[in-house]
């Protein structure tokens, strides 16, 4: 298997493990905005993303091994139109982790996806970024990630 780590706390003990679940292009995207925005409210993170390489002038990954998958604390996944519209291993690892117990949390990073979304994630709940900027009656997004992080993460290992 080909992923690798990111540790920003260097070799923590006890730290939560976090798969960031993403295409190729969606993990040079969106990795690091990602994950200074959930370091804001867990510094104990780890991440491990995929590894990219070329095989046959394309840019492919290995799927993460199911054991390691349910192993992880919790799958963030960057949903994007090419997420949402192609075949890829970022696709079925969400939702094998969801039906597994195995929390997610998607973030729609593109306008106008969450409908498409819905029809493929069934009941799992999501956060959009641009959903509340004009309804101040609603919680904004960085609450809505600090409530979901305080509640799926924790200070200890997963068992």
């Amino acid at each position: 298997m080909k992923y690798k780590k990111y540790d920003a706390m260097q070799n923590l003990n006890g730290s939560n493990h976090v798969y960031f679940c993403s295409t190729g292009n969606d993990l040079t995207r969106f990795f690091n905005s990602v994950i200074e925005e959930l370091f804001m409210f867990h510094k104990d993170i780890v991440f491990w993303y995929p590894e990219y390489y070329e095989e046959n002038e394309q840019i492919v990954r290995e799927a993460l091994d199911p054991e390691d998958l349910l192993r992880m604390r919790m799958l963030v996944v960057p949903v994007t139109s090419e997420l949402l519209n192609t075949d890829n291993a970022s696709k079925r690892e969400m939702l094998y982790a969801a039906d597994n117990g195995v929390p997610v949390l998607p973030l729609i990073m593109e306008p106008g996806l969450d409908e498409a979304f819905s029809t493929l994630g069934e009941n799992m709940h999501y956060l959009d970024k641009q959903s509340n900027k004009s309804d101040e009656s609603q919680l904004a997004y960085e609450e809505k990630l600090r409530l979901f992080l305080d509640k799926t993460l924790s200070h200890g290992n997963k068992s």
